[in-house]
């Protein structure tokens, strides 16, 4: 399988993610103030990381 092929495979969302270095996107996301925004932000970055 070509690195063509895989990248059409991978939504264009999910390679936005993987391009953000895992641990400043937690830095930026634990200085947030807001608790629930935080707390919904942290849930949807770990599932996309998941995937």
């Amino acid at each position: 399988m070509t690195q063509l092929t895989l990248q059409k495979m991978i939504s264009p969302r999910q390679m936005a993610f993987k391009r953000i270095p895992t641990l400043k996107m937690r830095k930026f996301i634990d200085s947030i103030n807001d608790e629930a925004l935080k707390a919904s932000l942290k849930t949807v970055y770990d599932a996309e990381i998941n995937n």
